[in-house]
């Protein structure tokens, strides 16, 4: 460095005024106070931050303890709007025919909004199917579809809608499966005529023979007006809910078809059936 620069830069600082101890003193202390508060907010906000997590954590914790305290049962199946199930029967709860009747019909309006006759079909035992019960013509069947919102005065099955009284019998479900007869299956059948010959059916219903082995298989799929799901209801797994469209299969156990019929709230149902199917 020049001897010019250290000249001025000593004429300088003899030049500044000599601070005074107790002016360095109080802002040495004002310094440290400084420190100390930011130390403080620090610490604080610290604290604050363990608290919330400290909360958080026994929230959690006290909620899996109360899931853990709830028993499963009170966890209910999720409904759907859309019912899709395969079972396989048996002759021998039902009867010792060695066959199945099934029968179907179009539907018939009485006025723009209400059905006289919903669109329908039934897979039944061939014995008899007059019943004092509710469930009339359907007390024998393994399983059955319809389409369309039935009132108090709709009727289905219309060759055997009366009970031994003369009683006509109301819509007891829309769809129903019988559960002494048939069980769950994760057998695969599929909802197809192929294989099978048949068309639209008569208004005044259609009914043919199938001979079968004791044990077959149906599968029944319908869309629904609301979510739902088939209930125990006396002998069946039934739901009284309007359905859009419904399917319903038969095949044997190698899965031979038998049976396809299909259902709309249009009023219309197809009925296929096997060659060796007869007319009854």
């Amino acid at each position: 460095m020049s001897s010019e620069l250290e000249r001025r830069l000593r004429d300088a600082r003899e030049a500044l005024p000599t601070p005074e101890a107790d002016s360095t003193e109080r802002a040495r202390e004002r310094a440290v106070a400084a420190i100390a508060r930011r130390k403080s907010r620090r610490a604080r906000t610290a604290a604050l931050v363990a608290a919330a997590v400290v909360v958080a954590l026994l929230g959690v914790g006290f909620a899996g303890a109360s899931f853990l305290r709830q028993p499963f049962t009170t966890y209910k199946p999720t409904t759907s709007r859309i019912v899709d199930r395969t079972f396989v029967c048996a002759h021998g709860a039902l009867g010792d025919l060695p066959e199945i009747e099934t029968r179907a019909g179009l539907g018939i309006r009485e006025g723009r909004s209400r059905w006289k006759q919903l669109p329908y079909a039934i897979v039944a035992t061939g014995r008899s199917t007059n019943a004092f019960t509710q469930w009339g013509s359907l007390t024998y069947a393994y399983a059955w579809i319809t389409a369309g919102s039935p009132s108090a005065a709709t009727r289905i099955d219309p060759p055997y809608a009366r009970d031994l009284q003369r009683r006509e019998l109301p819509v007891p479900a829309t769809i129903g499966v019988n559960a002494k007869a048939c069980k769950r299956s994760n057998a695969r059948v599929p909802l197809s005529q192929a294989g099978l010959s048949g068309g639209a059916a008569s208004p005044f219903g259609d009914e043919l023979d199938c001979s079968t082995q004791r044990r077959f298989l149906i599968r029944v799929r319908a869309v629904l007006d609301s979510p739902t799901s088939l209930r125990a209801r006396d002998s069946f797994l039934a739901t009284k809910v309007p359905v859009r469209e419904a399917k319903l299969a038969a095949r044997t156990l190698n899965g031979k078809a038998l049976v396809y019929a299909e259902t709309f709230d249009s009023g219309k149902t197809r009925l296929f059936t096997a060659n060796a199917c007869v007319p009854e």
